[in-house]
């Protein structure tokens, strides 16, 4: 993030003929980067800008017809069946030129790049899913019951398979041009400090684990997904019943924590900003005694930004160097979108990510999991980069 993605892009396109150009970028990128960006005259060119919510609600899009395609933030199509990746695969098959820009290219292994190239069009990587899997990956079949009522046997990655792996990287190398941000700008250090937080595991998380919920209304069993929120949320001091109400399930000792270290990064900085995942953690961080928004553009006249996890693409944040993670998901590609909303360029003070995580629950897992897709993510980037 942050090495000049749309500036590239747009430097490509003024050499080109005058053409039909189509940008799809989500909304808030499109509205704070795309439609205000200058620096590079592009007037010749017949532009439409689209978010990828509207690709997939429009049925008469995938007729359309354009000279180039930019798809910025192209992680968003690395789905296989959703209408969004149907449409502009469609779409992408008739371009001359179609370009992919994105900070995060993989989520969670290496079909992730299958996909996204698949999308493309990129006519290398057109070969069916299942074949791709079995050149490059070590997989487990997994019997699944699907919505049309019959049984199918589906394969799921392991590991890619470690005589195939220079081949795989030559493959994804020939079409993508990479930039890390260490390379490309003169960046301060970073560092990354995880707070364990103990106490939160209440008789609540102990039932949501055994796959129970108990309310005073009822009792049932929960799929192994559903117990998996739950814990999640429990994690954080409280659960969702089935009619979205909110239980307390124990002190939210996580808050109190996290009090005190804002009581010492705000002697050091004037701005921090805390991740969230939850509505409810959102009603308990607004109990913080300083001035605080949920609303970027307001961020310098406040103390606090609360970011949603996963809602933070097209950001420009780097005049705070202080994020601190209070509650998030498994996606490390949120992850990262997230951690580069501050580290980029304009940054010119040390960072500091800070990680709470609640002892003994699946917030333990879930960062053990991020922790593990980032050494995957870098090792992609650095065997493209270094040749």
């Amino acid at each position: 993030m942050g090495t000049g993605k749309t500036i590239t892009a747009l430097s490509a396109l003024s050499r080109l003929p005058p053409s039909r150009v189509l940008i799809v970028a989500p909304k808030k990128v499109i509205r704070d980067v795309w439609m205000v960006e200058d620096r590079i005259d592009v007037s010749k060119h017949d532009i439409t800008m689209i978010n990828y919510e509207k690709v997939a609600r429009d049925k008469t899009f995938a007729k359309r017809y354009y000279d180039v395609v930019i798809l910025d933030e192209v992680h968003r199509i690395k789905g296989e069946t959703s209408k969004t990746s149907r449409y502009l695969r469609e779409i992408n098959k008739r371009a001359m030129y179609v370009w992919g820009l994105t900070g995060t290219p993989v989520a969670n292994n290496y079909v992730d790049v299958y996909n996204i190239y698949n999308n493309m069009g990129i006519v290398e990587f057109t070969e069916k899913r299942d074949d791709f899997l079995w050149r490059y990956y070590i997989t487990k079949a997994l019997d699944v019951h699907t919505r049309s009522g019959y049984d199918a046997t589906i394969r799921i990655p392991i590991a890619p398979r470690r005589d195939a792996l220079d081949e795989l990287m030559q493959r994804i190398g020939r079409h993508c041009m990479v930039k890390r941000t260490e390379d490309c700008v003169d960046l301060p250090d970073s560092r990354t400090v995880v707070k364990y937080i103990a106490g939160m595991v209440s008789d609540k998380y102990k039932e949501f684990a055994k796959g129970i919920i108990k309310t005073d209304q009822y009792e049932d069993t929960m799929t192994p997904l559903e117990a998996l929120n739950k814990k999640h949320q429990a994690a954080n001091g409280f659960f969702y019943d089935k009619n979205n109400k909110v239980h307390i399930v124990c002190e939210n000792k996580k808050l109190k924590e996290l009090k005190d270290i804002l009581e010492d990064v705000l002697e050091e900085t004037e701005r921090v900003i805390i991740v969230y995942y939850y509505k409810q953690d959102l009603a308990e961080l607004e109990t913080l005694e300083y001035k605080h928004t949920t609303d970027p553009r307001l961020f310098k006249d406040n103390q606090i930004l609360f970011l949603q996890f996963g809602q933070s693409e097209g950001l420009n944040l780097q005049y705070c160097n202080q994020m601190i993670f209070y509650s998030y998901d498994y996606s490390y590609l949120n992850y990262e979108q997230m951690c580069g909303r501050i580290y980029r360029n304009g940054q010119t003070k040390n960072v500091t990510y800070t990680i709470l995580i609640s002892t003994k629950t699946v917030e333990e897992n879930i960062w053990t999991a991020i922790a593990n897709k980032q050494s995957k993510d870098e090792y992609l980037k650095g065997v493209l980069t270094d040749g």
